[in-house]
């Protein structure tokens, strides 16, 4: 194996080290734009697609027939990153959309057992790194990683009690280029790689519960099991091809709610969020080529992620429901483990939206929410390129440097109930 096929390749490494943090809530947009209204504080007031994500329980709510809902999405995010060592600075500027669709019956009943399917993908965890200046830097495209998600919950409703249990599917994909330009031996070096992995069988559970309080309150749990994915495919540098497999591990996720309903007038949630991603170690690896392989681990070592939801309702009108929201959420990546291609920061979000409902049964929600990553200033990472062998010990470090990041997400959800 050529040892430059190495280097290119332990860059694209990194963009396969961010994919548990993209998964979950907040990092890479929610999952739902009506969760997305209300900074994810929907654990107890969860129906629809927002169920499907937040509390199983949830699913069928509402529901006495069929429900039906189609949420439309897209998530615009930016990045910077001004390399210590030299002053290098650069930028990366990428939209994603994408589609949800949720199907729920009750059986003709407003008690009793509720079925639904639905589907909700990630949004593309894209990164397209170009540098500002010097001609001998790396520029990187990430075409985009995926965990689409294919649910079928069933939901008990008994007065005041729900509770509900599913069955889940995860796609996971891959599909990223990288064009590397660097200077080896004083020459101006240009390649190019793509990689293409996947696992289309993940299977994993969820359970949920939501339960009627006196004075018009209601508690909420929900829990979402881990599952790992390893996904295979191939990698391309240069006329060389190689069979690669990456196994990721995803969190366990738990949440909580408290959430109050004055009538039809308005409601209060407060929601916790528990992502168990200390769990995942590292990223373990498998590269094959023409002369042999070798497999790797990459140490990760994320922290323990919380969350914290606030969101409330408001209707003005008859047929008009304001929605807001705020979220904080700790960092889960640590200084000695950071770099650009799996970032993570402590954030705060304000979620903003209003449904309008034009008959009982049909409504459109919009919305939009900012997610704000708090700059770091870094120079304590440790990440260096892995070589072939080991890692290269005269390599610079990827990580040491100041690190800002945003992500604007907005969208519009149709639910019509017949």
């Amino acid at each position: 194996m050529k040892k430059n096929a190495f280097s290119l390749f332990s860059f694209l490494v990194a963009f396969f080290a961010g994919a548990p943090l993209y998964a979950t809530t907040g990092t890479a947009g929610f999952p739902g734009i009506k969760a997305a209204t209300m900074a994810g504080a929907t654990v107890a007031g969860a129906e629809g697609l927002t169920a499907a994500y937040y509390n199983v329980a949830g699913s069928g709510q509402s529901v006495q027939y069929v429900a039906a809902e189609v949420d439309i999405s897209g998530l615009y995010n930016y990045a910077s990153f001004v390399r210590r060592n030299d002053g290098l600075s650069s930028y990366s500027h990428t939209f994603a959309p994408k589609i949800a669709l949720s199907l729920a019956t009750g059986f003709g009943r407003k008690e009793g057992p509720a079925i639904a399917l639905s589907y909700y993908p990630s949004y593309e965890a894209r990164q397209d790194w170009q540098p500002i200046k010097a001609a001998g830097e790396a520029a990187i495209s990430d075409k985009g990683s995926r965990v689409d998600t294919l649910q079928l919950a069933l939901a008990i409703r008994l007065g005041k009690v729900a509770i509900g249990a599913a069955l889940m599917n995860h796609f996971v994909t891959y599909s990223h280029s990288l064009l590397m330009r660097q200077n080896s031996a004083g020459e101006a070096q240009q390649a190019k790689a793509q990689i293409k992995a996947h696992d289309y069988i993940n299977l994993s559970a969820a359970m949920g519960l939501i339960i009627t309080l006196p004075a018009n309150f209601k508690l909420a749990f929900s829990l979402y099991l881990p599952f790992s994915a390893a996904t295979t495919g191939s990698l391309k540098s240069g006329e060389e091809n190689y069979d690669i497999t990456v196994v990721h591990h995803f969190p366990l996720v738990a949440r909580g709610a408290l959430r109050y309903e004055k009538a039809e007038r308005y409601a209060l949630e407060l929601a916790f969020t528990y992502e168990h991603l200390a769990a995942v170690k590292e990223l373990e690896f498998t590269i094959k080529g023409p002369n042999g392989g070798q497999n790797m681990a990459i140490p990760l070592n994320y922290n323990e992620r919380f969350s914290v939801h606030l969101g409330a309702t408001y209707n003005i009108l008859s047929k008009v429901q304001l929605r807001g929201g705020l979220m904080y959420q700790n960092s889960a990546v640590a200084a000695e483990y950071l770099t650009p291609y799996n970032y993570d920061a402590h954030k705060l979000a304000l979620g903003l939206g209003a449904t309008y409902n034009f008959q009982e049964y049909f409504g459109l929600t919009i919305g939009y929410i900012y997610t704000y990553y708090v700059p770091r200033d870094e120079v304590k990472s440790r990440v260096l390129p892995l070589s072939f062998n080991a890692i290269a010990t005269t390599a610079q470090t990827i990580g040491m440097g100041s690190y800002s990041y945003g992500i604007h997400q907005f969208g519009l959800s149709a639910l019509y109930r017949f």
